[in-house]
């Protein structure tokens, strides 16, 4: 008799493509294999190989987005869409959403901050930061490569003097620390940045005369520094 636990590894993997991705943490307790097989359909490369898995927010709530890549090599079919709101964050309104190495986290009136683990369902509320926040304040999110200790970090733009200060949340001491440091571009408040195994990625303006766009990146260190680097568009 077949059982849960001794189903074909492909089959299991079909199934795993077709739940929700809020609905995958409940299979954790099936068996061992389901367990495993959960996470690499989550992080792994299966899930960069059948779809693309993002978040947005659609009317102040955060919602799972997940794009199908079955269907590429059929006409009138590119691409398969599906978008799910996410209940466990519905009871707050959500400015902005930021994603690295499976966590989320989630801006609420530029002021307050929640980090969702959407695999275990786990949530952690951040204290808000030392000084106020602006309009043109930037968030991105990552971590030290090292210990994958995560950080928070804070571009404080004031637009009438042009003028940028950096603050970041440690989540090891759970508190915020003003970072001394004078980057050499004018970074794109509109745009927000993109997290790439622990980095994020922005769009920049060199302040030097005739200064061309360029990807500015901000790597995420155990040391109080953070570095800075960009290549040409």
């Amino acid at each position: 008799m077949t059982t849960m636990s001794n189903l074909p590894e492909e089959l299991v993997r079909e199934i795993l493509s077709r739940v929700p991705l809020t609905s995958l943490r409940k299979l954790r307790c099936t068996c061992r294999t389901w367990n495993a097989l959960s996470k690499t359909q989550v992080f792994g490369k299966e899930a960069a190989r059948n779809q693309f898995l993002g978040f947005t927010v659609i009317n102040g709530r955060v919602c799972s987005l997940r794009l199908g890549f079955q269907g590429i090599h059929n006409e009138g079919d590119l691409v398969h869409k599906s978008t799910k709101k996410i209940s466990k964050l519905d009871h707050t309104n959500i400015e902005k959403v930021f994603h690295s190495d499976g966590l989320l986290l989630c801006v609420r009136n530029r002021s307050n901050f929640v980090v969702w683990n959407p695999y275990l369902g786990q949530t952690r509320c951040i204290p808000p930061a030392s000084s106020d926040f602006r309009f043109y304040d930037m968030f991105c999110f990552g971590y030290d490569k090292n210990n994958r200790n995560h950080k928070i970090l804070r571009f404080c733009y004031d637009n009438d003097e042009s003028l940028f200060c950096f603050e970041w949340f440690d989540f090891k001491t759970s508190s915020w620390r003003v970072l001394d440091i004078e980057p050499d571009v004018d970074l794109d408040v509109y745009r927000s940045g993109v997290s790439l195994k622990g980095n994020t990625y922005f769009v920049a303006q060199t302040n030097r005369p005739g200064g061309c766009r360029r990807f500015t990146l901000f790597r995420f260190y155990n040391r109080e520094v953070l570095a800075a680097s960009a290549v040409s568009l």
